[in-house]
């Protein structure tokens, strides 16, 4: 549940488009989630009015799919800030800020915007409540176009590996439908 989106490094190997460093940190730490190949905006598509709050505050750990197994990454706390959210890794990296909204099909779009240089780039994934926690999906750029979306879903333009969309509508639907063809790479579990 972290807007510190991360991939596997087997997968963003030689795929251009690669974040700033502070926010690849971040990436390789929490959500998970150092990418390539983002999905993005121009501008945040969605009212902050609208965010929801549907995982509990509390501790969690961030787990990883390898060989068929999740695997623990780290732990850290998950804090309420308002309408948003802030996950803070115990391994002393950034907190990031993040939103989740309303995705359909049980599932939220979650969104952070991650300044470097006084530039703000928006960033989206997905995440799902399941029976252990939260699972999180971040698709690749490149994971669209193996799904064959339809006309409306695609992104309004790709640059350097990255997806932009200007539709919420259109970005979360395209991000559920990767979701039920792809399974999660990460996974947010409570510390009981």
């Amino acid at each position: 549940m972290s807007a510190t989106f991360r991939r596997n490094p087997r997968r963003v190997s030689g795929r251009a488009g690669r974040l700033p460093l502070l926010a690849r940190k971040l990436l390789a730490a929490a959500c998970a989630l150092a990418l390539s190949g983002c999905v993005l905006s121009e501008q945040p598509l969605f009212d902050p009015s609208t965010a929801l709050t549907p995982a509990p505050a509390g501790r969690y750990e961030q787990q990883e799919m390898r060989d068929g197994r999740w695997t623990k990454l780290r732990a850290g706390m998950l804090r309420r800030v308002g309408r948003a959210y802030e996950w803070k890794p115990d391994d002393n990296a950034a907190a990031v800020r993040f939103m989740v909204f309303e995705a359909g099909s049980n599932a939220f779009t979650l969104y952070a915007g991650i300044t470097d240089a006084g530039k703000t780039k928006h960033y989206y994934a997905l995440i799902k409540p399941s029976a252990d926690g939260y699972l999180f999906y971040q698709p690749l750029c490149s994971d669209f176009t193996k799904l064959r979306l339809r006309a409306g879903l695609l992104p309004v333009k790709i640059v350097d590996g990255e997806c932009y969309f200007a539709d919420n509508a259109a970005l979360s639907a395209a991000l559920v439908a990767h979701a039920e063809a792809i399974p999660a790479e990460f996974r947010y579990v409570p510390i009981r």
